[in-house]
């Protein structure tokens, strides 16, 4: 059986709860230490308050590998749910994070992915 690339987009069932999961990523300046652990006291105090208002929900903070970028660091944040996330999830993830972290260079970036597989 071949498999062959294609550039049609899968139809998936939308759903209240499709599967969806929310990624953000940022950038924050190379600054010192104390900087890089204020940004995660920050973020993990604020996925524990979602965590707490939403039961089931996920939360992982990553950085990008060192040595990719020069000047600054990329955050990626991921929010799960084992049903997906619904709106009003979605709406409490972006109103709380929206602001986060204060030492954040430009825009927050969101977007949302559904699980096709």
């Amino acid at each position: 059986m071949s498999c062959q690339a294609s550039n049609t987009v899968v139809d998936v069932p939308d759903s209240p709860r499709s599967s969806t999961e929310l990624y953000g990523y940022y950038h924050t300046d190379h600054a010192d230490k104390r900087s890089t652990h204020d940004v995660i006291w920050a973020i993990s105090a604020a996925h524990a308050q979602l965590r707490a208002l939403l039961p089931g929900l996920q939360t992982r903070l990553l950085q990008r590998a060192p040595g990719d970028v020069l000047s600054k660091i990329t955050w990626m944040e991921i929010f799960s749910h084992p049903q997906g996330l619904s709106e009003a999830m979605i709406a409490l993830i972006l109103s709380t994070m929206a602001a986060l972290p204060a030492q954040r260079l430009g825009p927050r970036v969101t977007e949302r992915f559904v699980t096709v597989v």
